[in-house]
This record gives C-alpha cells, structure tokens and sequence, in this order.
C-alpha cells in the first residue's frame, strides 16, 4: 500500500493525475494574441531603452574632449552605470521570447543593445583613464549607426508582423530619437 502511495504521490508531482486533460482542452493563443503579449513585455525595456539613451548625452554634454579634467571623472560615472543599464537590458532581452517570427530581429535588436552597451562602455574606460587616444578609439570601434539602424530593422518588423496578424501597434513603437 505505502508503494502504490508512493507512486500516485509522485505521479501528481510530476504533474500527472488528470492534469493532462485540462491542458489539452487550452487554446492556443492567437499569432494576435502572441504579438500583443510580446509588445507589452518589450514596453518597459523600449521605456528604458530611451531613458539610457539621453544618460548619454547628458554625460557626454560638459566634457571637454580635447583635455582630461574633472569633467571626465564625472563622465565616466555616469556612463558606467550607463553600460550597466544597457548590459541589463540585454540580459532582459535573451530572457523574452518573441513569436517565432519576430525571432531574427528579436536577437538582432539584443545584440545591438548588447554592442552598443559595449560602446559605451569604452567610452567611459577612456573618460575614466583620461587617455584622448582610448577615448577616440572607443567613439570610432562602434558603428553606432548600424547599432541603431539595427533597432529600426526591429520596429520595422513587428510592424509588418502586426500588420500581417491585425494587430495596432502602440504608440510607443515608434522609433525613438536616439535610434
């Protein structure tokens, strides 16, 4: 008796036990439906996407380029937790999961937050050193329009995956101003 116990216990912790039918009887959501899910999820990283862009240009704004000065201790700070901000993201981004798809520009926007994070980095290990020569390195090593370019080939997408499943986009979809 205490086996037959035993192996209903762990049936039902295995996740049998009925629970099979139940699923079954789940429907599977709508490409629409998918796409819908999607958009909310990539809101608040879009939203936080646009905030560390303007982090980048207000670091960037009092630094005198062609001198070292405190100017760049300040800079680097800021564009440190900058680079955190973005390597964040990109973490965020491999933890969602697109409709199928979206797939390809799903991961070609993940990684060109994950370059461009990247980039930023290096800017700010040149501000940090107070090396001119590292810091117009790491301006030049980045192709930081084809990074952007990059989130307008995703927009570009999910556009016309919205349009495909009748779907409207949000309001925010729109490409941002630093893109």
């Amino acid at each position: 008796m205490k086996a037959a116990a035993a192996l209903v216990l762990v049936a039902l912790l295995a996740g049998c036990g009925g629970g099979g039918r139940h699923a079954a009887t789940q429907p599977r959501p709508t490409p629409a439906e998918q796409l819908q899910r999607y958009l909310d999820t990539m809101h608040a990283r879009a939203q936080r996407f646009d905030v560390l862009g303007g982090t980048l240009a207000t670091a960037m704004h009092a630094v005198d380029v062609k001198r070292p000065d405190a100017t760049w201790a300040r800079a680097a700070r800021k564009l440190a937790a900058t680079a955190n901000g973005y390597e964040r993201l990109a973490a965020e981004l491999d933890s969602v999961r697109p409709p199928a798809r979206l797939g390809s520009a799903h991961r070609t926007l993940t990684r060109s937050v994950r370059e461009y994070g990247a980039y930023i980095r290096g800017l700010e290990r040149g501000l940090r050193g107070r090396r001119i020569s590292e810091l117009a390195a790491a301006a030049t090593r980045a192709d930081v329009v084809a990074i952007a370019q990059e989130r307008v080939t995703w927009v570009t997408a999910v556009k016309s995956y919205a349009k495909r499943v009748n779907v409207v986009l949000p309001a925010w979809l729109a490409p941002s101003p630093a893109a």
